[in-house]
């Protein structure tokens, strides 16, 4: 299945001349407590391509100081920050920010759910880090 990749011009989240991540869109959330995330970019963004080596997104690295409550806290980007070629855009996303390692029993074969999320399979992941 082939993505419509991302529209860099109309994204907010990424400059598409400089290819900056803004980061002020993200938020940290600790708890119930929703902050400014303190953090910087490291590296550069990359792409991210298809079979057909089509670019259908990016990724990027960033650095943030500690955070006590780490197993109670996520990065929150907010909904309509990037866009696809097709005018889509992403919903709010919630990314969990955790210490803890997950029981993977109930992964038995290749099209198992990855960590328990059956909308990804466990032979679709190639690399984790």
């Amino acid at each position: 299945m082939a993505g419509s990749g991302i529209n860099e011009t109309t994204s907010k989240l990424i400059d598409s001349k400089t290819r900056n991540i803004d980061l002020s869109l993200i938020s940290l959330m600790v708890g119930d407590n929703t902050q400014k995330l303190s953090a910087k970019m490291i590296g550069n963004v990359e792409d991210i391509v298809n079979e057909e080596n089509k670019k259908i997104g990016f990724t990027f690295t960033i650095e943030m100081p500690k955070i006590q409550d780490i197993d109670n806290a996520y990065l929150l980007f907010p909904q309509g920050i990037v866009e696809d070629t097709k005018g889509n855009q992403n919903n709010l996303t919630k990314i969990v920010l955790s210490t803890k390692l997950l029981a993977v029993g109930n992964e038995t074969g290749p099209n198992s759910g990855f960590l328990g999320n059956t909308s990804i399979k466990r032979k679709d992941i190639q690399q984790m880090d």
